[in-house]
């Protein structure tokens, strides 16, 4: 199972989009990552709406990181001002 967006908060995962969001079959989305975007559009869709959102995160200046997994990964190109 992908997991696109894991949200920590230190060293515990407070939140995390993954198969259980973009697979979804209930109408009701619990997922604290994606804040409902990704919920039951399937994988190929979910990727784009997640890079989306992370270039909004970009665009308002937001601080994140992304897991070095992420990072080396062809689904997240790393934005130039995070390289």
């Amino acid at each position: 199972m992908a997991s696109l967006l894991i949200i920590r908060r230190g060293a515990d995962i407070v939140g995390q989009c993954d198969a259980v969001c973009y697979d979804a079959t209930q109408p009701e989305c619990v997922c604290k990552a994606c804040m409902g975007r990704n919920h039951g559009v399937g994988l190929e869709q979910a990727i784009v709406n997640t890079r989306a959102l992370v270039a909004e995160w970009d665009q308002r200046g937001d601080v994140y990181e992304l897991d070095d997994a992420v990072q080396h990964t062809p689904l997240f190109p790393l934005p130039q001002e995070h390289a």
